[in-house]
């Protein structure tokens, strides 16, 4: 065969539930403060409700190859920090998924005031070590 199309990666969803700690921060918001302002003014929220993120990883990443993007309103608004993306990927083969794999979790906003003017995010996700 001459040319071969590239396959399509499929993406499989999980959906996970935590403490409602909200202690995982996002990274990288100040590139995505766009996409944050839209996912504000869609939601019509307010800054302590609860929005669905998904944690998508990024095998492919140039940068990370366990770099994590977070995903609001199908917009990316993110990543995780290192270390808390090396931990997804092992909730991932904890899960039995793959590592094209979303998992949907729980965020919050937070910022988009006069005190604090750009956007942030906080996810609610469990401890490798809650899920023994």
């Amino acid at each position: 065969m001459l040319f071969r199309k590239k396959a399509k990666k499929i993406y499989h969803e999980a959906q996970i539930r935590a403490g409602g700690e909200f202690d995982i921060d996002v990274v990288g918001e100040s590139h995505y403060q766009d996409n944050l302002e839209i996912v504000a003014s869609e939601s019509g929220r307010g800054r302590d409700d609860d929005l669905q993120a998904w944690v998508v990883p990024e095998p492919d990443n140039p940068h990370d190859k366990n770099a994590c993007a977070i995903y609001i309103h199908d917009l990316k608004v993110g990543y995780l920090r290192r270390q808390n993306a090396k931990e997804f990927k092992e909730l991932i083969k904890l899960l039995d998924l793959d590592k094209y794999s979303k998992v949907g979790v729980k965020a919050r906003l937070v910022g988009g005031t006069n005190n604090k003017p750009s956007f942030g995010v906080i996810l609610d996700m469990p401890a490798l070590d809650s899920l023994d």
